[in-house]
């Protein structure tokens, strides 16, 4: 890890590395099979494999000004988003404590070291580590060095270690439960739905996908079939073309 304090990275290079990360993260993908109810267009459930849920637990780490800041305040949280677009306009430093705050605080939250999970597609900086100024004496003189300060939260991971099934079941309103092909399609047979009703489609989650995702879990009980909506469509008319043979198509 680069510490802030050493300038190590030449300046011209930094927009380069910023742009370097972000086209990393958009290439970025996680693959889910999608039952959908085809009457309905409804995403009924998705079976997924760590990452993918992974990545939803992560969610719950994201302070909601990050959210408001990679989402450009559009979060649909009509109040929510007003109050963060008055920010820039007000001058805000005479109603907060300026030592323990910034405006940057406000608009761009950081999130605790640790937390953004290794999976991670969405653009989250977290905290970096603080540091601590030793002095001491020895024989040669007076000295000082710097020390990293560890939270002891840092030893703990939420990631999914340990608990490793073949897949995991993800309702559209974001339960999520440990699976087999058989569990799912017991749990498809449960909702009263027929199964000739039901399509399976695959679908690619980027980094679009995954914001939609964000932005759909902040405000409706139906995360997946609004959030991958877009998704969903885009792959029925591949599909469509592929099975009239205007394409050649690979999974």
């Amino acid at each position: 890890m680069i510490s802030a304090n050493v300038d190590i990275v030449p300046a011209p290079f930094v927009p380069r590395m910023v742009k370097y990360l972000r086209k990393l993260l958009m290439s970025k993908k996680m693959r889910v099979t999608a039952f959908v109810q085809n009457s309905t267009n409804r995403i009924l459930a998705v079976q997924a494999q760590e990452d993918f849920v992974d990545f939803l637990f992560s969610l719950l780490t994201i302070p909601l000004g990050k959210a408001e800041f990679i989402l450009h305040g559009d979060t649909g949280l009509g109040s929510v988003d007003n109050l963060y677009r008055c920010i820039p306009s007000l001058n805000v430093r005479k109603s907060i404590n300026t030592e323990n705050h910034s405006i940057n605080s406000l608009l761009n939250p950081t999130i605790p070291r640790n937390y953004v999970s290794v999976t991670q597609i969405l653009p989250l900086a977290q905290k970096s580590s603080h540091m601590l100024l030793s002095k001491y004496d020895d024989f040669r003189g007076r000295h000082q060095r710097n020390l990293e300060m560890t939270d002891s939260r840092d030893m703990d991971h939420y990631e999914l270690k340990g608990l490793k099934p073949n897949a995991y079941m993800v309702t559209d309103d974001l339960v999520v439960m440990t699976s087999s092909a058989n569990y799912g399609v017991s749990k498809l047979q449960a909702t009263g739905i027929p199964l000739h009703d039901i399509e399976t489609h695959v679908l690619d989650i980027g980094m679009e996908e995954a914001l939609n995702i964000l932005k759909a879990s902040l405000t409706s009980s139906f995360a997946l079939t609004n959030g991958l909506k877009q998704s969903l469509r885009r792959r029925k008319t591949r599909k469509m073309k592929c099975s009239s043979g205007g394409e050649t198509c690979f999974e």
